[in-house]
């Protein structure tokens, strides 16, 4: 619209076509550099610097908040990318630790993830994530001094160097094990402090009227964070969907053999326990000829909180806990032998639903651990069975023998142990869910009672992050841990050998 169309025009009308002339007014200098790529992106970088190293050992967020801070990290350099070499690295080191640290936080969903720990490979990645950690502090050393100059101000990023030194000292606190709180304030402290000195620098490149064009991407930010917190969460879905449980050999539970027949009538003759003997292998059966003496005790127990029952009196009241269901039958049954040996079987039996089907461990103190008199002579055996689909299922245990750990006392600190572990699984859709672990024993010192306990370690539950099998709770919670996601089951055979009339303790 030219001069001489204005002049002929007046009131609402020149109004309207003013306003269009003039269009809208610029915005704000504040508002600008608040939607500058430059800030935004070094807001992530920052922020997701904050976010890694944050640890908040509740609610799983030493596991959310970092992962979360990758992503942050990632997008805040790929904004940068263009900026120079520095940032283009950083931007690769980004994706590198999101492809180190995702797959092994769907891991961490699986029972495989103690295994995984415990491997080489898994020590050499969480070094790999670590180094490409300091060197995305030195990436943002070098692309902060390069911004600089380009600012025309200073090239110091001094903040950012000495980022990489605490990078450095955390490093070697690690290598060296360190986990205590006299160094982990003061460079949590520090941690703070650098961050805000760098955020310092940020607003001086914004005073500086420093600014960049954001590099082009494909996908928008949000829809790549999206993606990569879905395709996490996909990878957790499928640990916690197909892993929760030990693989096992299944197959059809052999028929007894003839040669067995007559062992067998002999020790249920003796006292054994008829349902846990129909259980036993040939193998087992067979080392039990000759059998002179069976002890046994047959307990069911409960797996559940029970309910709390008040009896009042005028001499007070008293709560006790009552148990309306006793779902787990222990059978603990020790043979004499003609040599003076014994051989121990501790049976398990369902006799309800064991409901959620996850991990499962027996843990034995048998009667040959330290200072009891007694050597083992011989393996461990057994095997667990279940029915399912109207047919008789067997399978060896997924792990059978002795383990070593360190777990942590009531105390405080670490202790360490070697015991014997069972562990196992059932099918979904199981019924009769039932096993046993069997040993012989030699004496190795005269007057000497048999104590052999067995933990049956039960998952009730599948949330827990990371996952642990019952075993491996086993070896590091012990007695005194939550029964939220495990139950534990104890039960013992105790009795003098020397002494046939004697009944055992318990």
């Amino acid at each position: 619209m030219n001069d001489n169309d204005l002049g002929r025009l007046s009131g609402p009308a020149l109004d309207d076509a003013l306003e269009q002339a003039l269009g809208a007014l610029p915005p704000s200098a504040e508002i600008v550099r608040a939607v500058t790529p430059w800030r935004r992106a070094m807001r992530r970088i920052l922020i997701g610097f904050a976010l890694c190293g944050v640890t908040l050992n509740f609610l799983a967020l030493q596991y959310i908040l970092p992962a979360a801070g990758l992503i942050l990290q990632l997008l805040g350099f790929r904004a940068l990318r263009r900026e120079g070499g520095c940032f283009r690295a950083g931007f690769l080191l980004a994706a590198l630790r999101l492809g180190v640290v995702f797959p092994q936080l769907a891991i961490n969903a699986t029972v495989w993830q103690q295994d995984f720990a415990d491997m080489r490979p898994a020590a050499l990645l969480t070094a790999l994530a670590l180094a490409a950690q300091l060197a995305q502090a030195l990436c943002l050393y070098g692309g902060l001094r390069a911004v600089r100059r380009k600012a025309g101000l200073r090239p110091g990023a001094g903040a950012a160097a000495a980022l990489i030194l605490w990078y450095a000292a955390i490093a070697l606190l690690s290598a060296r094990g360190y986990s205590g709180l006299l160094f982990g304030l003061p460079l949590a402290a520090i941690y703070g402090l650098l961050l805000w000195s760098l955020r310092r620098a940020d607003r001086a490149l914004d005073d500086a009227g420093y600014a960049v064009a954001a590099a082009p991407v494909r996908l928008s930010d949000r829809a790549l964070a999206l993606l990569l917190a879905a395709l996490l969460l996909l990878g957790v879905a499928a640990g916690y969907l197909f892993f929760s449980r030990l693989p096992m050999d299944w197959s059809a539970a052999p028929a007894a053999c003839a040669d067995t027949a007559a062992v067998r009538g002999q020790l249920q003759a003796l006292g054994f326990p008829e349902a846990a003997l129909a259980d036993l292998s040939d193998a087992d059966v067979r080392a039990c000829r000759g059998a002179l003496r069976v002890t046994a005790v047959v307990r069911d127990h409960p797996v559940n909180e029970g309910r709390q029952v008040t009896t009042r009196s005028p001499a007070g009241s008293v709560t006790d806990t009552v148990y309306d269901r006793r779902e787990l039958r222990l059978s603990s049954v020790a043979v004499a032998l003609p040599d003076g040996r014994w051989r121990i079987f501790h049976h398990f039996f369902w006799i309800a639903a064991p409901g959620f089907r996850g991990t499962e461990a027996l843990q034995l103190w048998p009667a040959c651990r330290d200072g009891m008199g007694w050597t083992l002579d011989g393996d461990w055996t057994g095997r667990v069975l279940c029915d399912r689909g109207g047919a008789a299922l067997a399978a060896p245990f997924r792990r059978l023998g002795s383990r070593s750990y360190e777990s942590g006392s009531f105390f405080g600190g670490a202790s360490a142990h070697s015991d014997v572990f069972a562990e196992f699984s059932f099918p979904r859709g199981a019924a009769r869910c039932r096993g046993y672990v069997a040993y012989t024993v030699a004496a190795s010192a005269p007057g000497c009672i048999i104590d052999s306990w067995v933990n049956y370690v039960h998952q009730r539950s599948v949330l827990q992050y990371p996952v642990q099998t019952a075993a491996g709770f086993r070896m590091r919670s012990g007695m005194f841990a939550s029964r939220r996601v495990f139950f534990t089951v104890q039960d013992a055979l105790q009795f003098d050998p020397a002494d046939p009339s004697a009944a055992p303790l318990g």
